[in-house]
């Protein structure tokens, strides 16, 4: 989130000490991510700790909060068992529990705090960069393939379309209703309602890609599920470490790959495909859903926090933005990309 939790920090700190026989002393808001509230925490001596605190009255926050049963135990035991350390570690309860239920509806998960740069701000990604992250991938993708299905929880691929309703209701919504002198839903409006009848076809070929059974039976891999700049940390030891795990899902490769796509992502399946040992070929198909499925997603949850989560403005500055520049404008290059990766593969 782009703006902390109205709370004060000594109440949270009250917390994370109580549940997990820590002896934090200080809280630094870190604006990054939108699936809950990140915080490094620090005990004033030297010890750190990455905190999500997720609001449960949000229904995105809430629904990430639900995922923490799901992934910090397969995570934890993966990082336990030194199949892959490349990662941020969950940091269990005084209970050993994976998460801790704060008072006001909040949750709050604790992870190692990585040393390092993100690469957020590292866009576009050099052709060296872009090697980089492919080979890590790639190990993740090769890593976690031995290991037995039934040692943690995790969520398998569904092709999951469930936001698509609520994404045509808030366009009727803004369709129908004025914007009340609010210049922000003035704004909101005249991104999105040009885009309408766009939407309204991407939505429908997500449904007919996902109708496709051929999908279900593609390969699998263990999939990070959100790899981008600000999920990456290049460390002072020179490795590449991977953060915020929420969307991790057993998937198609194609998942993971699809982020890629454009110019360097030559370069970037080359590497890829040296570490595997072995080649692999990409379906149109999945990297197309993906891509739009992507877009139309956050699009929905950031529409969402304009209509009725925000209460502070810089939030919702923010979220226009990411409309405006990181969402809007991206599906426009995603036929091109996918018509380079095919030519490839001829």
């Amino acid at each position: 989130m782009k703006v902390k939790y109205a709370i004060r920090d000594n109440v949270l700190i009250d917390g994370l000490n109580r549940h997990y026989g820590l002896h934090i002393r200080e809280l630094s808001f870190i604006p990054h991510g939108d699936s809950a509230y990140s915080y490094l925490a620090s005990d004033g001596e030297g010890r750190r700790c990455y905190m999500k605190l997720f609001d449960l009255a949000n229904a995105r926050q809430k629904a990430g909060a639900e995922r923490l049963d799901l992934y910090m135990p397969f995570i934890w035991n993966v990082y336990e068992r030194g199949i892959f350390t490349r990662l941020s570690c969950p940091i269990r309860t005084a209970e050993g529990r994976f998460k801790a239920e704060l008072s006001r509806g909040l949750t709050v998960a604790l992870f190692q705090f990585i040393d390092g740069e993100t690469l957020a701000g590292a866009y576009p990604f050099p052709e060296a960069v872009m090697r980089r992250i492919a080979d890590s991938t790639a190990m993740i993708h090769q890593s976690f393939a031995p290991l037995p299905k039934a040692d943690a929880p995790y969520e398998r691929e569904t092709f999951d379309l469930s936001f698509a309703p609520d994404l045509t209701g808030y366009l009727r919504e803004l369709d129908r209703n004025g914007t009340g002198g609010d210049p922000y839903r003035t704004r909101l409006r005249e991104l999105v309602l040009p885009q309408q009848a766009e939407i309204a076809g991407l939505l429908e070929l997500l449904q007919d890609i996902r109708s496709n059974a051929s999908f279900t039976e593609s390969e699998k891999v263990f999939c990070h599920g959100d790899i981008w700049g600000g999920n990456l940390i290049s460390a002072p030891d020179g490795e590449l470490y991977f953060i915020d795990w929420e969307a991790m899902i057993y998937a198609p490769r194609e998942r993971d790959l699809f982020p890629f796509l454009g110019e360097t992502f030559t370069a970037f399946i080359a590497s890829y495909r040296k570490r595997l040992g072995r080649p692999v070929s990409l379906q149109a198909g999945l990297l197309r859903f993906y891509i739009y499925r992507h877009h139309l997603s956050n699009l929905t949850n950031w529409i969402a926090n304009i209509l009725h989560r925000n209460t502070n403005a810089e939030q919702t500055v923010n979220d226009l933005e990411m409309i405006e520049h990181h969402c809007l404008d991206r599906w426009q290059s995603a036929e091109s990309d996918i018509g380079r990766v095919q030519q490839q593969q001829e």
